[in-house]
């Protein structure tokens, strides 16, 4: 920046490029990626990748069968402990049971009703 004498400032570009979008930076590591890993292990990716989103949801569905069988027994505790009855807790617990029983394929009977406990995956038996 420089001052004339007459008071105007002039602003000088020192030519200094504009920083990358971020968008287009992981678009350019995506097409990387699709150049050099698919070529050689395009096969067993489809494997790799299903693997690692089953172990992800069957954490997942053991956190909310955790949560679940908490929530669930702090409602019926407090059918002993208060003169209340936390409807909203029984229901969240068997929820989230329910979530949790579907995510890990466990089949869960509370009450004579059998909750998540998914089929098997069509394929190769």
């Amino acid at each position: 920046m420089r001052k004339k004498k007459d008071g105007i400032i002039i602003y000088v570009d020192n030519g200094r490029k504009r920083r990358k979008n971020p968008i287009t930076l992981v678009f350019l590591a995506i097409l990387a990626m699709i150049a050099v890993y698919i070529p050689f292990f395009g096969s067993t990716l489809r494997y790799q990748t299903s693997q690692t989103f089953q172990n992800i949801f069957e954490i997942i569905g053991s956190l909310s069968k955790l949560i679940g069988i908490l929530t669930a027994g702090y409602g019926f505790l407090s059918i002993f402990a208060t003169r209340r009855v936390k409807v909203g807790a029984l229901l969240a617990g068997g929820l989230m049971l329910w979530i949790g029983c579907f995510l890990t394929y466990t089949p869960f009977t509370l009450f004579g009703i059998t909750l998540g406990g998914g089929h098997p995956p069509v394929g190769y038996h």
